[in-house]
């Protein structure tokens, strides 16, 4: 549950949380009580709350990022924090239960402290109090053990002589996962036949093992030779660290270099990719219908439209028109979908579309995927990534390699009744949560594509 800052400052179950929201007080508490912050060394630059969840009465989920600046050299430092707020006497008791478990000491910052005047717990990164083994994949050695006793998962030649692991985050979301790349260093005996490989540890609230059986799945079928799209390929699920390992791929990534690529090129890969991995039978329970897609425009829209009034007559004609068109939508196939196919996930490895993140995979109306990499080509075009010309250019091309390598082809009235639904739900919802300076104007601008698609304006193909 959600809520405004001003109550949450309120809550007098909580009293600290009228410390914890006010950015300057909490950035003087972190400068002179933070534990393992060398104060003599470091200053502590900006306290920033990314996120926080709240129960009224309860509990405060928050995550702080903190930035320190090394005051002899100007080196910069930063760090991620994962707080609760709890009342008083329970933080003690759940302090006392963090304080039997093993953490890893960070560079800067607690493993776990309590800061007790404030019924607030802090954790610092890789310690994370849902991903609960973080620590120990992060930490090279104990991944080496692992590796080692794991070796014929990995690959690893017989005369290995595995010297070190090198370990760099790719992307962390507190509480969630966290995806890292680890190279691997040998003697002069051994060779190396994974120059790198990916891991990546969710917490405990995520059932990893279905997960896994996708990849295998899906890279069981991108090993055909007719294959359009590729998949890492999927080394080991290590239960007891809630982790993944697969093998990394060498490419670049689509949207990196849609410069200097080709776009009718790029456009048909992406197309007949999607395509053939839609028609791969894969066992998934997710199911989103397009009443769920209408409901997200719904709330999206009321949100849009408390934040930016002046858009409101304008996102209730857009309504209007997708409640008119919703009965009259054909039936189409329901398919695998990755959830979120879209240029910035995607890889292009050896003249192949290479596909990335399995963890929104679902079954859904075949179109799903079409418009989720049609309304982010029209979004970057907004936010000026790519050129409006560029970006219709891709989406036309996508949308009909797409069509010729599918037996349901590409229903346009339902790609239009999606792609306006999602300009709103996924990007305009995204942008004033955002709270960016040039908000109106970007929004204003995702309010009139999904406007001109709906009267026939602008077509995708």
């Amino acid at each position: 549950m959600m809520k405004k800052y001003a109550d949450v400052t309120r809550d007098e179950h909580l009293p600290g949380l009228r410390h914890i929201f006010d950015p300057h007080t909490l950035r003087r508490l972190f400068q002179q009580r933070l534990d393992n912050f060398d104060r003599t060394r470091y200053e502590l630059e900006h306290v920033r709350m990314v996120q926080f969840k709240y129960k009224p009465g309860r509990r405060c989920e928050v995550i702080f990022r903190i930035r320190c600046r090394e005051r002899a050299t100007g080196a910069i430092e930063r760090q991620m924090l994962s707080g609760i707020v709890l009342p008083d006497e329970l933080a003690k008791r759940r302090f006392q239960e963090e304080r039997t478990r093993q953490y890893s000491r960070p560079k800067v910052g607690p493993a776990v402290q309590l800061f007790e005047d404030l019924g607030l717990i802090l954790w610092g990164f890789p310690n994370d109090p849902k991903i609960a083994r973080l620590h120990d994949i992060i930490n090279d050695e104990k991944l080496k053990e692992l590796v080692v006793s794991h070796a014929e998962a990995f690959n690893l030649p017989e005369n290995h002589s595995l010297e070190t692991i090198k370990t760099q985050i790719v992307k962390y979301v507190p509480h969630d996962r966290c995806t890292l790349v680890h190279r691997l260093q040998f003697g002069q005996n051994g060779t190396n036949p994974i120059h790198a490989f990916f891991s990546k540890t969710y917490g405990r609230k995520t059932d990893v093992r279905p997960i896994y059986r996708l990849i295998q799945t899906l890279w069981q079928a991108c090993t055909e030779k007719e294959s359009a799209f590729l998949v890492p390929k999927p080394l080991l699920f290590h239960p007891e660290t809630n982790t993944l390992f697969f093998h990394q791929l060498d490419g670049r990534h689509v949207l990196d270099s849609m410069d200097a690529a080709d776009t009718d090129d790029v456009a048909v890969k992406c197309g007949k990719a999607l395509a053939q991995m839609q028609q791969v039978p894969l066992e998934l329970t997710d199911y989103k219908s397009r009443q769920s897609e209408y409901s997200e425009f719904i709330e999206s829209k009321e949100v849009v439209e408390r934040a930016l009034p002046p858009f409101k007559k304008a996102l209730h004609s857009i309504e209007k028109r997708i409640v008119q068109l919703f009965p009259t939508l054909p039936e189409l196939p329901v398919v695998p979908n990755h959830g979120a196919f879209r240029l910035s996930q995607l890889m292009l490895v050896d003249g192949k579309i290479a596909i990335l993140d399995f963890d929104g995979f679902l079954m859904a109306d075949a179109i799903l995927d079409v418009a989720s990499f049609v309304t982010h080509s029209l979004y970057l075009a907004v936010k000026e990534e790519l050129s409006f010309e560029t970006s219709k250019k891709l989406i036309e091309r996508f949308c009909q390699a797409y069509a010729q390598h599918t037996p349901w082809g590409l229903a346009e009235d339902v790609l239009t009744w999606f792609t306006a639904c999602m300009l709103i739900s996924k990007h305009a919802k995204k942008y004033v949560k955002l709270a960016r300076v040039n908000q109106s104007a970007i929004v204003g601008r995702l309010v009139d594509l999904s406007a001109q698609l709906l009267d026939g304006t602008w077509k995708p193909v």
